[in-house]
């Protein structure tokens, strides 16, 4: 016999042992004469008492366990509001819990629940909005809208919010607050008659809300009977929109997960009473890619001990009588629904920060895509190091753009600048003819083609910027009016105007924490600081393209990049204070490479600082490709060709 006993302290769970132990001995002899094995017998949860005062303040009542042989305490019924990643890890856990406590139950309750027809949905979900009915975007969308795809793919009862915005304005909140007058909407697929999944709001013991997008209306908490909320941070600090990043940037030795009251009328974002904190340790090394999932599975996880009682951790065999021993089977399903979250809702505390988030330092603000840019001059090396492992990337984050190489800034710049004019100029010729409605000849950049192909004006083979092959594309003419202004042809066609098709957007992918540089790499950086090192210099002159002039100077640009002689899979980029460390990158359209096959693939040394090789955008004022010259009249499109002939004849 199995036998699941929760503590209710010790000298009254040992006289309720004992006490159950007797009445069962008695029910047992009394059924001697039948073969039915006895119905398992399990401890239900206290029984609550809800009081609702006039003013609308809710209390919860607590009164003594008590003991039964008809099954395991009935887990709450629970609605769910949520949408995102994080949603989803909540939303699973709850669901894997209570589909275990179901299991738990005696068959004998099943069966009686099912003969009465009383069993009803324990878990009802809302979602934010959808752009199409729930069972087409589980077929059409394989990584959005995950709480709806789970829900489906589970048989859950969903309710999309039909509104992109806005909560309060959608026709959901209606049918929330007064299902039975208004249309029945299809809830998985299943129209739902009169309620929400077989019961009326107000009959859900708790609404869970976890990264939802929406502000819950006042007269929708108002009709709840308890709403808690789910932030992942140790709040008050970094209430907000990104509280999984905020101490990632800031550099904070720890994180964690805060489960709070959600009462109407709050005055304060996020600034509920607290029920429940957990604790997660943040090691310097730790990026998003651990953080992430390790915060979201300790959020469920203290999510479920709220509402279904922590479950007891068995103890070792030598253990005396009347102390705590579950099977595996009845632990996992262990439920004393509503005793633990009585107590905890009871003994909430006050944040205590009654701060606007206007004026709140600890605020965690909804976050832009360019916070992930490292801007050189601004930043220190920690704070440089903080923006990398915020944004790094992982199994549910896709990496963002740190940082813009320049490849113009390299000994590879005039090799590079000749493959661009030579690549204008035969893209150039070949508007050229077809403005005046010629056919390509062999000349020009189609020269010893086949006259098919010279014909149909299918150039070969080209490279790009890198050196990788490629195939030449035709290029699309728009037609010439007056009306446009025409640029100089003589800029079309010099430097500068190449410049930006040498700047490379990049990821840095692994990276190096400042504090565990390694000693040699420090001592070559101070050095590097003194003057002592050798600096890049590329001449930007027309006659001088691609050479270098090494020079020795004490006052380093941030953005600079140096390659260590102790370290080749190292390189170092100058900030505003101190240098950040990285070992890998990804550039734009290419693979990840480490920082020693970047260097050998640009012709660059070790031991040698090469300025601005890192800048934080691309510029896009000054562009001029030959697509953009493909407006202009035949005569400035000459002229163009002139002046890139003249450059690329200078280089």
């Amino acid at each position: 016999m199995r036998q699941c006993i929760s503590r209710c302290g010790h000298s009254v769970a040992r006289a309720c042992f004992w006490s159950h132990i007797s009445s069962f001995l008695v029910n047992r002899r009394s059924r001697s004469s039948t073969t039915d094995p006895p119905a398992p017998s399990t401890m239900v949860g206290c029984v609550e008492q809800v009081t609702i005062t006039g003013n609308g303040d809710k209390t919860r009542d607590t009164p003594n366990c008590a003991f039964t042989v008809c099954g395991m305490s009935k887990p709450p019924s629970i609605i769910f509001f949520g949408g995102d990643i994080v949603s989803l890890v909540a939303l699973k856990a709850l669901h894997n819990r209570l589909q275990l406590i179901m299991d738990a139950r005696p068959l004998q309750e099943k069966g009686c629940s099912a003969a009465t027809g009383s069993e009803k949905s324990q878990l009802v979900v809302v979602c934010p909005f959808l752009p199409a009915d729930p069972f087409t975007v589980f077929k059409q969308y394989r990584r959005q809208y995950p709480v709806a795809r789970y829900c489906v793919e589970h048989g859950i009862p969903l309710v999309p919010v039909d509104h992109p915005t806005s909560m309060a304005k959608s026709k959901t909140l209606e049918y929330l607050l007064h299902p039975k007058h208004l249309p029945t909407p299809v809830i998985s697929g299943v129209a739902q008659v009169d309620h929400i999944a077989g019961r009326p709001l107000e009959m859900f013991d708790v609404a869970v809300v976890v990264s939802f997008r929406y502000f819950l209306p006042n007269k929708l908490l108002e009709k709840l009977r308890f709403t808690i909320n789910l932030h992942p941070s140790l709040l008050p600090r970094y209430r907000g929109a990104s509280p999984i990043f905020a101490p990632l940037l800031r550099g904070d030795d720890k994180g964690g997960v805060s489960v709070i009251k959600l009462p109407p009328r709050g005055m304060f974002m996020d600034g509920g009473d607290v029920l429940l904190q957990r604790t997660i340790p943040i090691p310097p090394e730790m990026t998003i890619r651990e953080y992430f999932p390790s915060v979201t599975e300790q959020g469920a996880e203290a999510l479920c001990d709220c509402l279904f009682g922590k479950v007891p951790v068995a103890p070792a065999l030598s253990s005396p009588p009347g102390s705590l021993h579950l099977g595996p089977a009845v632990a996992n399903g262990y439920c004393d629904w509503p005793r633990t979250f009585n107590a905890l809702w009871n003994a909430a505390w006050k944040q205590g920060h009654d701060l606007h988030f206007t004026k709140d330092p600890w605020h965690a603000p909804l976050l832009k895509r360019e916070s992930a840019v490292i801007y050189w001059h601004k930043v220190t090396a920690d704070e440089a190091y903080g923006i990398w492992r915020a944004f790094v990337g992982g199994e549910y984050f896709s990496p963002t753009i740190n940082a813009t190489l320049d490849k113009g800034a390299t000994p590879v710049r005039g090799q590079l600048i000749k493959r661009l004019l030579s690549r204008t100029v035969c893209e150039l010729e070949k508007q050229t003819v077809w403005h005046r409605g010629d056919q390509l000849s062999g000349e020009g950049c189609n020269e010893g083609l086949p006259k098919e192909q010279q014909r149909d004006g299918h150039g070969g083979g080209g490279t790009d910027e890198g050196g990788n092959a490629v195939q030449r594309k035709d290029i699309t003419v728009a037609s010439s009016k007056p009306s446009e202004k025409v640029d100089d042809a003589e800029g079309a066609g010099s430097h500068d105007h190449f410049r930006h098709r040498l700047l490379v957007r990049c990821t840095f992918t692994d990276a190096v924490y400042p504090q565990g540089t390694p000693s040699a790499v420090q001592w070559e950086l101070q050095r590097l600081e003194q003057g002592t090192v050798t600096h890049f210099r590329n001449l930007h002159d027309c006659g001088d393209c691609g050479s270098n002039a090494p020079t020795t100077e004490s006052f380093i640009e941030a953005g600079s990049a140096y390659f260590p002689k102790s370290a080749e899979d190292i390189c170092a980029v100058k900030c505003r204070v101190g240098w950040f460390l990285w070992n890998a990158v990804v550039l734009e359209g290419s693979r990840k490479q480490s920082a020693g096959l970047l260097r050998k693939g640009m012709a660059m040394k070790t031991g040698v600082l090469y300025p601005r090789l890192f800048v934080v955008q691309a510029n896009d004022k000054g562009k001029c490709s030959s697509r953009d010259i493909g407006g202009r009249s035949a005569s400035n499109t000459n002229a163009t060709v002139t002046a890139c002939r003249s450059n690329l004849a200078s280089c």
